[in-house]
């Protein structure tokens, strides 16, 4: 019973931190694009929108 509870919480994590990791970048661009310049700036080289 308790590899079936351990799984359970593995199945719950990566998940989570995969959500979590994809709103942080989401957040991250947003500001990258739209943000000031300060934040344009401090990102370096790259591309403003990707189609």
């Amino acid at each position: 019973m308790t590899t079936r509870k351990r799984r359970g919480i593995v199945a719950w994590m990566i998940p989570l931190v995969a959500v979590v990791f994809g709103l942080l970048t989401i957040r991250e661009g947003g500001m990258v694009l739209f943000g000031e310049e300060v934040a344009w700036r401090v990102a370096g080289h790259h591309v403003p929108f990707v189609l």
